[in-house]
């Protein structure tokens, strides 16, 4: 399979139904022996700002020497953005290849009558094994849609589950109330991990806490109160932050908007939690 037979697969897949749950990606996953078993991942919840926050992450984890897989959705001008490792996008020739591997699973799959896995979900596990292959220390996950049910909640345990701003979204699929869907994205929660956010609407925190006390999950708030913005401009914003005992002075971000100072300092937070808790 080349990258053109390999685009062309992928759309003939996008004209399929979907199912929801997470029976297709976890049945493709195990015919692929499961390589998102041993990766370590910072799994991003949220209705708005989360790819801009992925990207912090992946940054301030790669400006501290890490090697960092970063899975985002949806591409803007070709699909490999989805896939990246240390700020490079997934080569034509690797997007084929671990395709090309995927898709004799499966047919694997589709014979023992299980549904055909979404384009999504096969960029998931594309994802997985590109991760996998090049051994990051760290995997960036993005939520595709609501939480619960979406394919990259087949990860085991995250080290953090990070959510930005959660307001009413997909509304046919994920709930009519607004704490309807925040327990669907809240769904991402697992046991024994942590839950960092910033200050939002009452009933979506009152759900976060809930959910992650329910999970014996430590559940950390972005201190607001600790930004200071120096500048924003055409050119982006520079601003101090500081949590707990770390200070750090003249943060310089290139995304536009006072709202992305926000975002930047929730990365910030949650990396400063992990490096805490070791």
């Amino acid at each position: 399979m080349n990258y053109k037979e390999a685009l062309e697969y992928i759309n003939e897949t996008n004209k399929l139904g979907s199912v929801l749950g997470l029976q297709s990606i976890e049945k493709l996953l195990s015919l692929l022996d499961n390589p998102h078993e041993k990766l370590k991942f910072i799994h991003i919840g949220g209705t708005n700002g989360k790819g801009s926050t992925s990207n912090y992450l992946s940054n301030i984890l790669q400006g501290g020497g890490y090697g960092v897989g970063l899975f985002t959705s949806p591409h803007i001008n070709k699909i490999n953005e989805s896939i990246g490792v240390n700020g490079a996008d997934i080569s034509d020739e690797d997007f084929a290849r671990i395709l090309e591997k995927i898709k004799a699973k499966i047919q694997t799959m589709v014979e023992e009558g299980f549904n055909h896995p979404t384009t999504f979900e096969i960029l998931t596990a594309m994802g997985f094994i590109y991760f996998s292959e090049k051994n990051v220390d760290y995997v960036i996950l993005e939520v595709g849609l609501g939480g619960k049910n979406d394919s990259t909640n087949i990860i085991p345990p995250p080290l953090a589950s990070v959510f930005t701003t959660i307001d009413y979204d997909h509304i046919d699929i994920l709930g009519n109330s607004l704490e309807e869907i925040a327990y669907e994205k809240a769904g991402i929660i697992k046991r024994d991990s942590i839950v960092v956010t910033y200050p939002q609407r009452e009933e979506v925190l009152n759900i976060l806490k809930k959910v992650a006390k329910d999970n014996n999950s430590d559940f950390y708030l972005c201190p607001m109160e600790n930004i200071s913005i120096k500048e924003i401009n055409s050119f982006g914003s520079i601003f101090d932050f500081s949590f707990n005992n770390t200070k750090i002075k003249d943060i310089k971000i290139s995304m536009l908007g006072e709202y992305q100072v926000y975002n930047a300092a929730l990365a910030l937070t949650s990396v400063l939690i992990l490096r805490e808790k070791g």
